[in-house]
C-alpha cells in the first residue's frame, strides 16, 4: 500500500544516503520500499510528477532548517488540518523542525501535476503557512530529458511518522489506512 501511494515518475527516483542525494534512472521497487521501512539506507525521495504530466500525490514541504527558525507546531498544524476538513496529512519530515503535508489522489492514473499544484497552494494559503515552502510536485510538467524533484518519504523506520489531532503519531498501518480515507 505505501508503494501505491508514492508511485511516482516510472523513470527514477532518488535516495539519500550520508546526507548526500543521488538520482536512481528506475521508478520506486518494492524492495526500495521495504528498505526505506526498515530505515536501511539508502532512504527514498518520490518524485511526484510523470512524463505525461500526472501525479498520484503531492506535497506542501515546510522547511525550518535555519538555527532561528522555529519549529514548526506540528500538533496545532494536524488539528488545524483536521478542523478545516482538509484532505491532508502530516508528517514529520528528516529535519525535526519540519513537516511535510501530503496529499493522494484516487485517480488510477494519476491527475494533472498543475491542477495538484494550484489545490496544495491553495491549502498552504488557506492553513496560513509561511516561510519556505515548497510544493510538490515542484513543476506542471517536465521539460524533454528531466525526471524532476524528488521529496523524502515519511516512515524512514521509527522517524518521520504521520500525526494525528492529539500530537500522536500514527502506526504505518494507521497511516495507510488515512490515506485511503483521505484521498481525492
Amino acid at each position: 500500500a505505501f508503494h501505491r501511494l508514492f508511485r511516482g515518475n516510472p523513470a527514477a527516483h532518488y535516495v539519500r544516503q550520508d546526507g548526500r542525494y543521488e538520482a536512481v534512472e528506475r521508478g520506486v521497487e518494492p524492495d526500495d520500499v521495504a528498505r526505506h521501512l526498515r530505515g536501511e539506507e539508502p532512504s527514498l525521495l518520490s518524485i511526484p510528477i510523470n512524463q505525461e504530466r500526472l501525479s498520484h500525490f503531492g506535497a506542501i514541504d515546510i522547511d525550518r532548517h535555519a538555527e532561528a527558525d522555529p519549529p514548526l507546531d506540528h500538533v496545532a498544524l494536524a488539528k488545524r488540518v483536521i478542523e478545516l476538513n482538509l484532505p491532508l496529512i502530516l508528517t514529520r519530515a528528516k529535519s525535526p523542525k519540519s513537516g511535510h503535508l501530503w496529499l493522494f489522489l484516487k485517480e488510477a492514473d494519476g491527475f494533472s501535476a498543475a491542477v495538484v499544484r494550484r489545490l496544495l497552494a491553495r491549502y498552504r494559503d488557506v492553513l496560513g503557512l509561511t516561510g519556505e515552502i515548497e510544493i510538490f510536485p515542484k513543476s506542471d510538467k517536465l521539460s524533454e530529458g528531466q525526471v524532476g524533484n524528488g521529496i523524502n518519504l515519511p516512515y524512514f523506520s521509527n522517524s518521520r511518522g504521520a500525526l494525528d489531532s492529539n500530537g500522536q503519531e500514527l502506526s504505518l498501518e494507521a497511516f495507510l489506512e488515512l490515506a485511503q480515507r483521505t484521498a481525492v
